[in-house]
């Protein structure tokens, strides 16, 4: 704040050593003065030297605000050592007065959407000036979120956001009369945390001049609830088994869809789609599971299975049937009524014969397994009696050949 000290002489006639003592109010603090100025305890003493007639000297104080409120009273006093018209002291007192005002800023803050685990909800934080002066600064907020409630996207008319892990910084250039409101500040959030929690989100918006604090901040805290139903429409992936099939075989296709953060999607519709045959439309179960049966015609077969709305696909690809194939079994003797691990290995050509459905019948047992990639499988079986166990894989190859094991105490491999 200035306070500016003008001193004029009237007459009739010169006035030597002219000075000032401006008697600074309590409220302020002292920040420079013109040159020929001191300031000492609150009084600024300015020398202005002889002033002729008529001549007029001015000086300006500059001093610091520190009160929040009232009215600031200043007296200054000039003096000369000339005698005044008609004898006695040459001294003369003036006040000048004027309330306090400054910008106040407030900011309060609420939310939009539901806390539901996995959705997002929007906090609005609202910035008005509750002072009586203009702003003259820019103003900045700053948003601090707890762990469990993510910051996505900052922004608002005139705004500057920056999110920075689980801080928000927004600040503006232009000033605020007093009464008058920014545009909202709108921050996306996602709930991370479990149901239960509380999350409390603390708000603080600052500016030059603003010493009252109490309306500086504000804190609103939420409670995370239980878990939304998980979508797929933000990110997720559709997941199938098997993705490789051998041509004229029966597979039962399982799979399921599941959201950006791992949970399956129930009651989403799921397309799949086959040349040469109607398109089928699913819907997820409760457990976000789907199935359906396929029996690819030839190795150029491919079946798309795509989810709706969430642009999520996957693709089985058929491959030609191999026209022989030879299967290992160990152990090549089992004993009857006791159960034992046997191990399947499935080749045609030389190569590995993956993904094929193996069948075991006999000997009171029956069964059956999928090879892995590899062309192998493991399966634990217990024979009720005596007798031949076979093993074949006539759904993925044409010529017809079995390994017999007999269930005893002595066996022997048996192909043909």
């Amino acid at each position: 704040m200035r306070w500016q000290l003008r001193v004029a002489n009237q007459g009739p006639s010169v006035a030597r050593t002219v000075s000032v003592d401006d008697q600074l109010p309590s409220g302020v603090t002292f920040v420079s003065a013109d040159a020929g100025c001191t300031e000492a305890s609150g009084v600024v003493t300015c020398t202005l030297g002889d002033l002729a007639v008529g001549q007029v000297a001015t000086r300006t104080v500059t001093t610091k605000v520190d009160a929040t409120d009232g009215t600031l009273l200043n007296t200054a006093t000039a003096t000369s050592p000339t005698p005044a018209p008609g004898g006695g002291p040459n001294s003369v007192t003036d006040t000048a007065s004027g309330p306090v005002t400054r910008p106040d800023l407030a900011i309060a803050q609420f939310v939009e959407g539901t806390a539901n685990q996995g959705s997002t909800v929007n906090y609005v934080f609202a910035v008005n000036n509750a002072g009586s002066a203009t702003t003259y600064a820019p103003t900045t907020v700053v948003a601090t979120f707890p762990d469990g409630l993510v910051p996505l996207n900052a922004g608002g008319d005139g705004w500057s956001c920056q999110v920075a892990g689980q801080t928000v910084t927004c600040t503006r250039p232009d000033n605020i009369a007093p009464g008058a409101s920014f545009a909202a500040i709108r921050v996306g959030t996602r709930v991370d945390a479990p149901p239960g929690t509380v999350l409390a989100v603390l708000a603080r918006v600052s500016t030059a001049g603003d010493s009252v604090p109490p309306n500086d901040t504000s804190q609103t805290a939420i409670k995370a609830d239980v878990a939304a139903t998980p979508s797929c429409a933000q990110g997720g992936k559709v997941v199938v088994d098997p993705t490789r099939m051998w041509a004229g075989a029966r597979y039962e296709v399982t799979g399921r869809v599941v959201a950006r953060d791992g949970r399956v999607v129930p009651g989403q519709a799921v397309r799949v789609a086959q040349s040469g045959h109607k398109t089928l439309v699913l819907k997820t179960s409760a457990a976000g599971r789907f199935s359906f049966v396929a029996r690819p015609a030839s190795g150029a077969t491919r079946i798309s299975v795509v989810v709706p709305g969430c642009g999520l696909k996957a693709r089985i690809a058929a491959r030609t049937a191999p026209t022989c194939r030879t299967i290992s079994v160990t152990p090549a003797s089992l004993n009857a009524r006791k159960a034992t691990r046997v191990r399947i290995r499935l080749t045609a050509g030389g190569r590995d014969l993956g993904l094929a459905k193996v069948r075991l019948q006999g000997a009171g047992f029956a069964g059956t397994v999928r090879t892995d990639a590899q062309g192998r499988a493991t399966l634990r079986i217990k024979p009720k009696r005596a007798g031949i166990v076979s093993v074949d894989a006539k759904a993925v190859a044409k010529c017809t050949r079995r390994v017999g094991v007999v269930a005893g105490a002595t066996a022997r491999q048996l192909t043909g």
